[in-house]
């Protein structure tokens, strides 16, 4: 349902949403400023705390390529499911992977472990943005592209950042309280937020959290559904050229894009 769902911006992307026709559904909050994707998660898993404790989410990024929608949805709905059943884990969908890319984080599976079925394998090892020679052997392998949609319950996305990053927990634990009594997102809250933002350490999420977590560790994997991580423009080019129809999409066209 949209009252769902919760969308983190920061400054700089406050005026792109100004300019939309359409209003974004559910709620926004905005980071005082970037720092890192930890605190970029943590902030709205707050909000979503303190508006219900039992919660299931998952993490999307927005700038990534999904082709068919269908068949995507209805692996998110699996991973929710896994992880309603499954409290203190996490589950990862994972791409085939086509190349062996350096920007992305690598998940190998064990085959031989058989804990939530058919469909979700356990992560034997996570390599968050390797080298090109480690990259390549990746690719050799089979591992699969970690895309960073995750789904989990929202404690067990908490606490897993208390045991790794603990500090960024600490000045975000405080929000829980203010936005406990809170039905929407008010300006009244951003003095508080810029507050649990002052002197905030800059953490990555997958290199600082999923990579060092301990516990059970899920992926899926997305078979027959295409993902491209759209955070380059020659991976724009790629996905539209490839599912074009016949269009060809020139790098050029995306200069002011970029």
């Amino acid at each position: 349902h949209p009252d769902r769902i919760v969308t983190v911006i920061d400054e700089s992307h406050r005026g792109y949403l100004n300019e939309m026709e359409s209003v974004v559904p559910g709620t926004v909050i905005e980071q005082p400023y970037r720092c890192g994707t930890a605190a970029g998660l943590l902030l709205p898993l707050t909000w979503i705390l303190s508006q219900d404790p039992e919660a299931v989410v998952t993490i999307m990024p927005s700038d990534h390529f999904i082709d068919p929608a269908a068949k995507f949805r209805k692996l998110v709905r699996y991973s929710l499911g896994l992880a309603r059943a499954n409290s203190e884990s996490l589950f990862l969908l994972g791409a085939p992977a086509t190349s062996a890319e350096c920007d992305y984080g690598w998940l190998e599976l064990d085959a031989h472990v058989d804990r939530w079925g058919s469909v979700a394998r356990p992560v034997a090892s996570f390599h968050e943005k390797p080298d090109q020679s480690s990259a390549d052997e990746f690719f050799d392998r089979g591992y699969l592209w970690n895309t960073f949609i995750l789904s989990a319950t929202a404690k067990a996305l908490w606490e897993a950042s208390r045991a790794h990053i603990p500090d960024v927990v600490k000045r975000l634990a405080p929000l829980l309280l203010e936005f406990v009594t809170l039905s929407n997102y008010p300006d009244a809250t951003r003095q508080a937020v810029a507050a649990a933002y002052s002197d905030m350490p800059t953490f990555d999420f997958s290199a600082d959290v999923i990579q060092q977590f301990r516990g059970d560790l899920g992926a899926i994997p997305l078979v027959g559904v295409a993902w491209n991580d759209w955070g380059r423009p020659e991976r724009i080019v790629e996905s539209l050229t490839r599912t074009g129809e016949g269009v060809t999409v020139e790098l050029t066209d995306l200069a002011v894009a970029n």
